[in-house]
């Protein structure tokens, strides 16, 4: 079966970084769903059965959106360029939880994947969900590979939708998503 819907459909203003995509079930031809993340700020998730999508925003300090992951059909996490990791849920425009948690547009030092000398957020460049699992990798120009537990039901506990669990040091450079980057030292 095609899908011919991005034909006649309107869509991103920019440049279109990364897309990730899930299905309920093998068996399922109603819960396909394509999310894609832009340069233009914007995250689209995509029904592909009804031909429909929805538009959700970043945050204002954001300069772009660089990558995304579906963790399960209700949930996506996206990355940016200002380093930070945001949860969203389908039923809300704006993310449900941010790491790192800005006040006033500037960072508190607890970006994802660190602060660079210039006091910025380091470059969140690519991130990956284990389907049907709370397992999200994320990787930036820091050497390492962080993993990071979402669990969108944590906030009663200790509010922490978002968070990292362990840091796998990386050698060289590491390439991962769609929209391969590498992140390697000293570039």
């Amino acid at each position: 079966m095609s899908y011919f819907f991005f034909t006649d459909s309107y869509g991103h203003e920019s440049l279109i970084t990364c897309l990730s995509g899930q299905r309920h079930t093998v068996a399922s031809n109603n819960n396909t769903r394509i999310l894609s993340c832009s340069t233009d700020k914007s995250l689209r998730l995509w029904k592909i059965e009804a031909n429909t999508q929805m538009v959700y925003r970043g945050k204002k300090a954001s300069l772009s959106m660089e990558c995304c992951s579906m963790v399960s059909l209700q949930n996506f996490v996206v990355g940016d360029a200002v380093g930070s990791l945001s949860l969203f849920a389908a039923a809300k425009k704006k993310p449900v939880f941010a790491v790192p948690v800005s006040v006033w547009g500037r960072s508190d030092g607890q970006n994802a994947h660190g602060v660079a000398e210039n006091g910025e957020g380091k470059w969140v460049v690519s991130c990956a969900a284990l389907p049907f699992t709370n397992v999200l990798a994320s990787g930036s120009y820091d050497d390492c590979i962080r993993l990071w537990d979402v669990n969108p039901n944590n906030r009663e506990k200790d509010g922490e939708l978002l968070k990292s669990v362990n840091a796998i040091p990386v050698v060289g450079g590491v390439a991962a998503g769609m929209r391969s980057r590498w992140c390697r030292r000293g570039s």
